[in-house]
């Protein structure tokens, strides 16, 4: 039986190894449904599904740990809790719940929302007494506290809930399949410094089972303990078993200035294993400004992402952005802008058919993003079958938009064709793990509650701005901001922040 831990500092292609390594074992004749790969993360599993699948194919245990557990305790879709099920609790209970994805630094407007999440987080750190939460200051992991007879009080009736109706949640899946063993001979675990403790135990009750277990991820990239991650899961797992040592020793992504300045948080991090990798060839460029307006205009121009560690920044920064007549996408959402874009492509073509349409009184425009935005209807031309002075309307005549829209989106048409992919994305720290673009725009600054436990939370806040500045390609662009640190103490020798 072999043991192994692969540590991927960032942008040294950790994916491109799991890749390789699991080529050579179908190479040497083990069967694709032999060997399972999981992930943290759903994205990051389909990313290593999608490579497999290039060069060969893949069998049924390639996903996340939950899928897995899923398919080994043989449950039903119908036995999940999703949020078809949190609406049946809802209104059996009088609660509301829903499936959310929080920071830390997330105000919850109703508690039992709160104390909803701090249930999920105690299973993940394997707390079963529900009185040691508040006992041990769990609850104290975000903004809000509750109260420890609320807390209580909601366990038991969610617990008897799923009981009753026989529904497992996603860490009761979890808790279930320690039982049963993995059907694989080899398992990749990618992403393994956010496991949760939950997670961990689970991956050692299937151990004794598989011969070849690869353990894969970077614990200086840990940053989801808030999540319940827990950092110090890959360095147990390597002392536990002996396992062999792998240290991917070259980014392809990290210019060298980054390299230098980034790898300054390491002496915050804490117990961490030592990885030497080399930086690029690149020398990059790092330049720090106190305001947005700062920044080269043509920056914008190309691919950037902005970065920032709380939610409460991107108003802000979405305010900049719109003023200056900057195009962006918001990562995991959808945006108005792109809607509005998608609206002018759409009456470009609607004119193209009113000239060449025979039958131009059944032309209505019907395209619901194009009727959102439209101010004057086209109808009205119909009654006196007026329809060239549809044809004489510009996009900028019928639509909803404000001048520096016009402006913006005027200078993006060429040929009536409209570039609806803005080069510029807007992040949080934590949405951008394992992107990276040629140009990085940290916004250097903390939300209120972040600031006040940061040095609680130092070790963490070290990783969280690490990963930050490893997205860079070329050039990192540091913005001062409020209670910021990046600058002050992790680059400037440890003062503690102003509140």
């Amino acid at each position: 039986m072999r043991r192994r831990v692969i540590y991927g500092p960032p942008g040294t292609g950790k994916t491109t190894k799991i890749i390789e390594l699991y080529k050579e074992y179908i190479d040497s004749g083990v069967d694709p449904e032999d060997i399972g790969i999981c992930s943290y993360t759903k994205s990051a599993a389909n990313t290593v599904l999608k490579r497999a699948l290039e060069s060969t194919r893949a069998g049924q245990y390639v996903g996340t740990i939950h899928s897995f557990a899923f398919n080994l305790i043989d449950l039903s879709p119908s036995q999940v809790v999703n949020n078809s099920r949190l609406k049946e609790f809802n209104d059996e209970s009088g609660y509301s719940l829903s499936h959310k994805t929080v920071q830390e630094d997330t105000y919850f407007s109703r508690e039992d929302t709160f104390y909803y999440t701090m249930y999920n987080l105690a299973k993940t750190n394997l707390i079963f007494n529900y009185e040691d939460v508040y006992k041990r200051g769990l609850h104290k992991t975000f903004r809000n506290e509750g109260s420890e007879t609320g807390f209580l009080r909601f366990c038991e009736v969610y617990d008897k809930w799923k009981k009753k109706n026989f529904y497992y949640d996603f860490n009761d899946m979890l808790f279930n399949a320690r039982y049963e063993k993995l059907p694989v001979k080899v398992l990749f675990v990618d992403e393994a410094q956010d496991l949760s403790l939950l997670q961990w135990e689970l991956i050692h009750s299937w151990i004794p089972s598989i011969e070849d277990v690869i353990i894969c991820g970077d614990d200086d990239q840990a940053i989801y303990k808030f999540n319940g991650g827990y950092d110090k899961g890959m360095v147990e797992f390597q002392n536990r078993y002996h396992a062999e040592i792998t240290v991917l020793s070259q980014s392809f992504r990290v210019p060298k200035i980054t390299y230098e300045l980034a790898t300054k948080l390491h002496e915050y991090m804490g117990v961490r294993t030592i990885k030497k990798y080399r930086p690029t060839y690149k020398r990059g460029d790092f330049k720090v400004f106190s305001e947005f307006i700062e920044i080269p205009k043509d920056v914008f121009k190309s691919d950037v992402l902005i970065l920032y560690r709380n939610n409460i920044f991107k108003k802000y920064i979405k305010a900049f952005l719109e003023s200056n007549g900057v195009q962006y996408l918001i990562e995991g959402e959808k945006h108005a802008q792109q809607s509005k874009m998608k609206a002018i492509e759409q009456w470009i073509e609607f004119k193209k058919e009113v000239k060449t349409h025979k039958n131009k009184k059944c032309l209505v425009p019907k395209k619901a993003t194009l009727e959102k935005y439209l101010k004057i209807i086209p109808q009205q031309y119909y009654k006196t079958n007026d329809f060239d002075k549809i044809s004489d309307l510009e996009w900028w005549d019928v639509l909803e938009l404000t001048d520096i829209e016009v402006h913006t989106y005027r200078k993006n048409i060429k040929k009536d064709k409209v570039d609806i992919t803005p080069t510029v994305r807007l992040s949080s720290i934590h949405s951008a793990k394992g992107d990276e673009a040629d140009n990085v725009i940290l916004y250097d600054a903390l939300g209120g509650f972040t600031s006040d436990n940061f040095m609680r939370n130092l070790e963490v806040e070290a990783k969280i701005f690490y990963v930050a500045a490893t997205r860079a390609r070329n050039n990192l662009y540091v913005v001062s901001g409020i209670n910021g640190v990046f600058i002050d103490y992790f680059l400037g020798g440890g003062d503690v922040p102003n509140n």
